[in-house]
């Protein structure tokens, strides 16, 4: 796997908070499919480049081509800003 990561991000937000909001999903259980159809809709202005670490990238195996929404799942869910 490699060992950058590019996400894309509908939230300018920093580098440390997408790890953060990267941990959080580690320990996402439910999904509510509303809000993930949201977050599809939504436009992914912010481009991140993280050095992935190996919880990383255990996180993003697990997921695979959905990291990236549900990532994006997360950050709305957390922060509740509605773009």
């Amino acid at each position: 796997m490699k060992k950058n990561y590019l996400f894309s991000i509908y939230l300018a937000i920093t580098p440390l908070e997408l790890r953060f909001f990267l941990h959080e999903l580690a320990h996402l259980e439910n999904v509510d499919t509303n809000t993930l159809s949201e977050v599809e809709h939504l436009e992914k202005n912010t481009k991140i480049r993280l050095t992935l670490t190996e919880a990383d990238r255990k996180i993003i195996q697990k997921y695979g081509k959905l990291t990236n929404s549900l990532l994006n799942y997360v950050i709305l869910d957390h922060t509740e800003v509605r773009v």
